[in-house]
């Protein structure tokens, strides 16, 4: 998004799937409500115990905020029974880099992108899951309301990868989006 704003001129489209601009009260409130329907769970407890402990930054070091990431892993699949084994491949992924411990500690206290949506002139498609508890529909909502030229999918029963969990309904607003 923030690429985007700034060169414009490179953007001929744009696809921004799963992602938010701002994080703020109406964003947490959705955020708790998407955990909490998950709480009859085998795996909720150690889960949601992780979300709080990543909120209050109980981590000294980026190897405990990848452990804590790895905790919270099935609250981001509308469905983590089946997903188990590439929900632990894509959090594996943190082990390799501290770009979600920058972005934690040093960028989300202070980010908002809102202004910056307001100047992309590009054909937009934002592209959520609607069971997607960290950056769901009132996020999409959020950058939908700010982009001059967007369009919103919402697509059913997935949650924060909605190209894993439903590949076929991605790859369509893709492909409708794109040609």
């Amino acid at each position: 998004m923030a690429y985007a704003a700034a060169h414009g001129e490179r953007i001929r489209r744009l696809v921004l799937a799963c992602t938010l601009a701002v994080w703020g009260e109406e964003a947490e409130a959705a955020m708790n409500g998407m955990i909490e329907k998950r709480r009859g769970q085998p795996w909720f407890a150690e889960a949601a115990q992780a979300i709080e402990e990543e909120q209050a930054g109980e981590f000294s070091s980026v190897e405990e905020l990848i452990a804590n990431v790895q905790r919270q892993a099935p609250l981001y699949f509308h469905r983590w029974e089946g997903n188990e084994q590439i929900g632990g491949v894509l959090f594996s992924d943190f082990a390799h880099s501290e770009p979600l411990h920058y972005f934690n500690t040093v960028e989300f206290p202070t980010f908002d992108l809102r202004g910056e949506l307001r100047t992309i002139e590009a054909p937009a498609l934002v592209v959520v899951g609607d069971d997607d508890m960290i950056a769901g529909p009132v996020c999409a909502d959020a950058i939908v309301r700010e982009l001059p030229d967007a369009r919103l999918v919402t697509i059913p029963d997935s949650g924060h990868f909605v190209y894993i969990e439903q590949p076929e309904a991605f790859r369509a607003a893709l492909t409708d989006f794109l040609l």
